[in-house]
């Protein structure tokens, strides 16, 4: 899906970003960033207008997933997870969409309270000892107390980069028949706005129903995330895939134009603006349907 997009760079993680809610309005404001960065020219400031779509107040933690996409066409993403009782975001970048690993380290940093100030030269030495070999991350810390061992296969460049926690919260989400609806939404070139209320859902959703067109790949825009100051980007003409939290819902429903599928992930429901064009041959969504109860027959096996 992204294999052709990425940059080349010799790091796996690129930065941990740590923000912290502000106490009177609930905005995001960037606290800290390692390795440490000129905060003139950063674009983690601009970040924060994603990581919250529209400053909603949640009493979970949730973990997420944000792309970015450069003038050129290569890719960023940023593993993130909202801490609501300490007030913390914090989220991990990489140029390479390595979902698992990403996972990990933000996983590790939660665990062991990494984002309380009094703890983050403990993120220095996760950066510092992570290292790549035949493609293999490892991560080895044996200094007291707080000793950690972490050892994942990555997958090669040429092949699909699937997560199996997006497939399984998009299983757990939305009916077979729903899938379906999806694929052939995308297949179609079609644009599909994915919305909820969880921020983990959308982007998880989102994620999984792209990874599902393996071996075809998705060659248009991808917004994980649209924000309240970029909600008229669901008026685009050309295809595109988006998530949205629900509290935006009414606000981009006047901006969509017709052909457009809609997908409520908080109600397995999916439905469409206008007229929905041409459809897949019964035979052909019949044998996708097969593969697909056999695949997930695998991924509940392996995992």
């Amino acid at each position: 899906m992204f294999w052709n997009r990425l940059r080349k760079t010799n790091k796996l993680i690129e930065h941990v970003v740590i923000f912290h809610l502000d106490s009177t309005n609930g905005d995001p404001v960037v606290e800290y960033v390692c390795p440490s960065v000129n905060n003139e020219n950063t674009h983690f400031h601009k970040l924060r207008n994603f990581v919250l779509p529209c400053r909603h107040k949640s009493l979970i933690s949730e973990e997420y997933t944000l792309i970015f996409t450069d003038s050129v066409g290569t890719v960023e993403f940023f593993a993130c997870i909202t801490l609501p009782i300490s007030g913390y975001i914090v989220c991990v970048s990489s140029y390479f969409p390595y979902f698992e690993l990403l996972h990990s380290i933000i996983t590790l940093i939660n665990q062991e309270h990494l984002y309380r100030e009094e703890n983050r030269h403990n993120i220095e030495v996760i950066l510092r000892e992570l290292h790549y070999h035949s493609g293999v991350a490892t991560l080895n810390i044996s200094s007291p107390p707080n000793s950690t061992k972490l050892s994942i296969q990555l997958p090669e460049a040429q092949f699909q980069f699937v997560f199996h926690r997006h497939i399984l919260e998009y299983y757990n989400t939305l009916s077979i028949g729903n899938w379906i609806v999806i694929f052939e939404s995308l297949i179609l070139e079609k644009s599909v706005i994915f919305y909820s209320s969880r921020l983990q859902r959308i982007t998880s959703c989102l994620l999984a129903s792209l990874s599902l067109l393996y071996p075809l790949i998705w060659p248009h825009l991808i917004y994980s995330l649209l924000p309240s100051n970029c909600i008229e980007y669901v008026g685009c003409p050309t295809p595109f895939v988006a998530g949205v939290h629900s509290c935006l819902k009414e606000k981009m429903k006047p901006l969509l134009i017709p052909g457009v599928r809609l997908v409520d992930l908080d109600h397995d429901v999916v439905y469409g603006t206008g007229d929905v064009g041409i459809t897949m041959p019964s035979v052909l969504v019949c044998l996708i349907y097969l593969y697909w109860c056999f695949y997930l027959l695998i991924v509940f096996y392996l995992h």
